[in-house]
């Protein structure tokens, strides 16, 4: 039986609570297992150290969100201001480390559908198609998989919250899933 993900991004605009933005159905397509492991720790065969698992529900969740977890599991949630910070050069089998948030900026990568992140035709080219916040230091000699490899589907999701914290400051926007 297989495992999707659910899920909102959120934001907190300026004097309001945390509401609701988007559906992550309009940006997430099929199932990233080593996505939701390395993220989430979530279906983590391959032992990943996840970046936020297990935190349930924020605790001043949107009203509509809480309704919509009825019945599933894994329930977590990540700021963006927190997936700034994430060093998303390291090996995805090392804890997590944390560093200066990198500052946002538009994304110079091109994503081909069906080609990997990070993929050794990529690096032997000498082409980084990461966006310049997930690229996090130039030492490429850590083992793979590095963290940014392993992002796929998820990095549409990120691109709607980098525009969301722009307007609203990356405090203000967060992704919150659960699992079925």
């Amino acid at each position: 039986m297989g495992t999707d993900i659910h899920g909102h991004i959120e934001c907190r605009p300026e004097f309001m609570d945390w509401t609701r933005a988007i559906d992550i159905e309009l940006l997430y397509e099929g199932r990233g297992y080593d996505e939701f492991a390395m993220l989430f720790g979530v279906r983590n065969d391959a032992d990943h150290v996840p970046v936020a698992e297990g935190r349930g529900l924020p605790s001043d969740v949107s009203d509509e969100i809480s309704v919509d977890v009825d019945g599933c599991h894994g329930a977590t949630w990540i700021g963006w201001d927190e997936i700034l910070t994430v060093d998303w050069a390291a090996s995805a089998g090392e804890p997590v480390r944390r560093r200066e948030p990198t500052p946002m900026s538009t994304f110079d990568r091109v994503i081909h559908p069906g080609r990997a992140l990070g993929g050794e035709q990529t690096r032997e080219a000498g082409v980084n198609i990461l966006p310049p916040w997930l690229r996090g230091t130039e030492d490429d000699a850590l083992p793979v998989p590095q963290r940014s490899h392993l992002l796929g589907n998820i990095l549409r999701t990120f691109d709607v919250m980098s525009v969301l914290a722009k307007q609203h400051g990356a405090a203000n926007v967060r992704l919150v899933v659960w699992f079925d």
